[in-house]
């Protein structure tokens, strides 16, 4: 199975000066046709084209807005704006399946009373869109109790095993926990969890930060000794869908989230980030080269009196 891959940028970095690249593409063959596997620009989605098309979204916390509620802040419910973003998604791309890939919910363990109120509808919703596929995370305890039960609804909504699936030669797995081997094997890996961003600073010490994607090849060693072979594909981890789940920048924390990513699995020294308008920053290791250089830039040395 042959893996070509095109990296791209749709725009400039106001924060640093990055080369624009053509639409990122991953490209496979499985089986006799092609796979494309291409990030919708703009969204934190992903589009496998293969014999049938295919979105994929992660991290969306439908009910996270009571967390924040009991911190003090209070945020009108996503849950209407992300259907229609799913709408215009599928519209736009003509999906005809979409894979929900972990944390459909927010509070782990038990369901929140917004939860129960919402994550039925808004499931009965998406699937009268196109069939879902449901890849559990973390957060997606008891969530099998909220997909619909009426209708033709258990079998437009199918909840898969949180080790993953394998759709179009593509494996996707949330990444709280280890994939199977069928799926860690593919040539293309998708995983959420960690909803990846980026910090930025300015000349002036100004920080901020952007929600990215991050691209990867599998690390030998470590695969090998799990799976007892060596890896032939990369690791492609998903900003969270929802907009109020932007995560801890990458190139500032090292605290990765699951075992694929905290042991070693994913080879971030060569790690290329995209911002998810596509642009290209560069690799990991030189993010975080960047992000210290104005502290040291703007140091003032000190003078003899």
């Amino acid at each position: 199975m042959e893996v070509n891959v095109v990296l791209s940028a749709r725009s400039q970095c106001s924060c640093y000066q990055f080369v624009r690249l053509r639409d990122t593409l991953f490209t496979h063959v499985r089986f006799g046709w092609l796979v494309n596997v291409e990030p919708v620009p703009d969204e934190a989605a992903l589009l496998i084209d293969g014999k049938r098309k295919v979105l994929v979204i992660a991290d969306l916390h439908v009910g996270i807005e009571a967390e924040y509620h009991d911190a003090g802040v209070t945020l009108p419910s996503q849950t209407k704006g992300l259907l229609r973003r799913i709408k215009s998604l599928v519209e736009d791309t003509g999906a005809e399946e979409i894979v929900l890939l972990g944390d459909v919910k927010n509070s782990i363990g038990a369901i929140a009373q917004q939860e129960a109120d919402e994550v039925p509808n808004f499931l009965k919703a998406v699937a009268d869109i196109v069939p879902v596929h449901i890849v559990p995370g973390n957060h997606d305890g008891s969530l099998s109790k909220l997909v619909p039960g009426w209708a033709d609804y258990p079998e437009l909504i199918t909840v898969h095993p949180a080790t993953g699936i394998v759709i179009e030669g593509v494996g996707l797995f949330h990444g709280h926990s280890y994939p199977t081997p069928e799926v860690a094997k593919q040539k293309v890996v998708v995983m959420g969890h960690q909803h990846p961003s980026v910090a930025f600073r300015d000349d002036l010490g100004t920080r901020m930060s952007e929600v990215c994607w991050m691209r990867a090849p599998i690390a030998e060693e470590p695969f090998l000794k799990r799976y007892g072979e060596k890896p032939d594909g990369e690791a492609i981890v998903m900003p969270a869908f929802s907009e109020y789940g932007s995560g801890s920048p990458v190139n500032e924390d090292d605290d990765l989230l699951g075992p694929f990513l905290r042991n070693g699995y994913v080879d971030l020294e060569k790690a290329k980030v995209f911002l998810i308008d596509g642009v290209y920053l560069g690799l990991l290791d030189d993010l975080r080269l960047l992000l210290k250089a104005p502290d040291e830039e703007l140091a003032v040395p000190e003078t003899e009196n």
